[in-house]
Formats: structure tokens, C-alpha cells, sequence
């Protein structure tokens, strides 16, 4: 394992969740899918050198997402709107950074049984016992049996959610304690970038979906607003 970088939600129901998580692809692509998106893969926006694209054949790492019995990760009867990033059967995402020629993948969570009980017990200690002061900011964590981890933990806004925020996490675990603490200003830096961006986002709701209270409508009816990182997360 090189390094998983993973983003982790506290459910309200159901506790530390893995949300998304990103890989190296080690496993070879299928044939003539190397260069060029094939079959039910679609290419999407590059990026700083790195191209996306959707739908992974069924013999690749994501394999899993669509095969539920064999798959990791938690019964579907365990998870809720707040615990799931992708469509149930989603095969998830391949990136390629031409630079460097690297493909990685991207899901809900890693394939291989022992990679996702490293990334489920890092999820669990970074929302509940691994926490800096205040709950928000990064700290170290691990060991050498189960990898070790940069945690950062923030807070998003949802006047849905108990408190009107929700609690969240940007992990990256690695099995080389030096390499991940000499790599610490550059993923910090990174980590920061894609938590601002969330929490701007949710920032951004519409004043109306800000009130916190039930409010009557006309008809007697209660209307609640909603405000959250992508408008959907529920928990």
C-alpha cells in the first residue's frame, strides 16, 4: 500500500462512515481500455494533468461496488443518504495523472478486505477518540500493524443536522511512518484546499434553507430547510 487518502462522516445513525477514499491502481486495466475510456466508461473535465473518467470494468478494484455480497464494506441495510458517496453499483472512478503516468481509483471504499479494515479503524479513530482540541485541525495517529495516519477533522454546516453542522474527516494512511511525516506541510496544505472548498459550498445554501426551527408554512404544513455540502447528505 503507497497511501489511501479517504473522506469520513460521522452519521448520526450510524456512526464513523467512509465516504470516498482514493488509491493507486495496481491491478492491470482491461485490455484497450489503457488510453482511451471504453465501454460504459465515461472521460470527464481535466485537471492539473489528470483525467477522470467513470466506469470501471468489472474485473478491476471497484469490482466491489457492484457486487454487494462480496463486497467489504457495510450491508446496504446499514446505510442511510449520509453514509453513501456513490450510487448503490456504482463501479466508481479511475484517474490518470499523465505527468507522472500513475492511475489511481477512486470509491466508497477499497476492494481488498484487509486495506478496508485499515481504512474503517482509521475512519473510527479519526472521528471519536483520535481528536485535537477544539475537534477541528489535524493530528498523528497510527502504528505499524494498521498503517499510520494524517487525520484533519471539520466541521460543515446543515441546519438539518443535530448541532446544525456535521462532523467530517480528510485521512491519509501510510505504511511508512518517516515518508508520511516529511509529506506532512504538502498533504496539509492539499487537505485544507478541499475543506475550505466544502465548507464554502455549504456556505453558499440560500438564506432561505438557513432556518434552523421548523417554520409553518401556508396549509399548516412545517417546512424545513436543508443546507449541506452536496444538498443530499443526510445522517
Amino acid at each position: 500500500m503507497n497511501a489511501i487518502v479517504a473522506l469520513c462522516h460521522f452519521c448520526e445513525l450510524h456512526g464513523p462512515r467512509t465516504l470516498f477514499c482514493t488509491e493507486v491502481l495496481h491491478a492491470p486495466l482491461p485490455r484497450g481500455a489503457e488510453d482511451s475510456p471504453g465501454q460504459g466508461e465515461q472521460a470527464e473535465e481535466e485537471e492539473g494533468g489528470i483525467q477522470m473518467s467513470s466506469g470501471i470494468c468489472t474485473h478491476s478494484p471497484a469490482e466491489g461496488a457492484s457486487a454487494e455480497s462480496s463486497s467489504p464494506g457495510p450491508k446496504k441495510s446499514d446505510m442511510c443518504e449520509g453514509c453513501r458517496s456513490l450510487a448503490a453499483g456504482h463501479p466508481g472512478y479511475i484517474s490518470h495523472d499523465k505527468e507522472t503516468s500513475i492511475k489511481y481509483v477512486s470509491h466508497q471504499h477499497p476492494s481488498h478486505p484487509q486495506l478496508f479494515s485499515i481504512v474503517r479503524q482509521a475512519c473510527v479513530r479519526s472521528l471519536s477518540c483520535e481528536v485535537c482540541p477544539g475537534r477541528e485541525g489535524p493530528i498523528f495517529f497510527g502504528d505499524e500493524q494498521h498503517g499510520f495516519v494524517l487525520s484533519h477533522t471539520f466541521f460543515i454546516k446543515d441546519s438539518l443536522a443535530r448541532g446544525f453542522q456535521r462532523w467530517y474527516s480528510v485521512i491519509a494512511i501510510m505504511m511508512d511512518r518517516i515518508y508520511l511525516i516529511n509529506s506532512w506541510p504538502f498533504l496539509l496544505g492539499k487537505i485544507r484546499g478541499i475543506i475550505d472548498e466544502l465548507q464554502g459550498k455549504a456556505l453558499k445554501a440560500p438564506e432561505g434553507m438557513w432556518q434552523p426551527a421548523d417554520r409553518e408554512a401556508p396549509g399548516g404544513r412545517a417546512h424545513r430547510g436543508h443546507a449541506g455540502a452536496d444538498g443530499e447528505a443526510r445522517g
